[in-house]
């Protein structure tokens, strides 16, 4: 998965977590007759449990996968060493243009 899919993931699972907070905050505290007020508690914890495991693993991806990147930036050419090649370039090419210019004699 890539990091924009993880990402779009955790935030897919972000609005989830904030929908089911929102639903229950809309739950009000129930009155005598027993039951408690977290009934449900434990379902929602266990769903809290795994979405942050799954965040923590994603995280987890995204930082091998930016590590990665680093390393492959580290390798790129810089602008010096564009510079100095295509300077050499051009001068192996002058000399290749000038001996040609010198030793070929002109076609009749």
């Amino acid at each position: 998965m890539t990091v924009d899919g993880r990402l779009m993931a955790m935030r897919e699972a972000a609005r989830r977590l904030q929908e089911e907070n929102d639903r229950a905050e809309t739950l009000r505290l129930k009155g005598d007759g027993g039951g408690g007020t977290s009934d449900g508690m434990e379902q929602r914890v266990s769903r809290l449990e795994k979405t942050v495991d799954q965040m923590s693993k994603d995280i987890g991806d995204m930082r091998v996968d930016v590590a990665t990147l680093k390393e492959n930036v580290r390798h790129l050419p810089t602008k010096p060493w564009m510079f100095t090649t295509l300077v050499g370039m051009l001068t192996a090419l002058a000399a290749v243009v000038a001996i040609i210019v010198r030793f070929v004699p002109p076609a009749h």
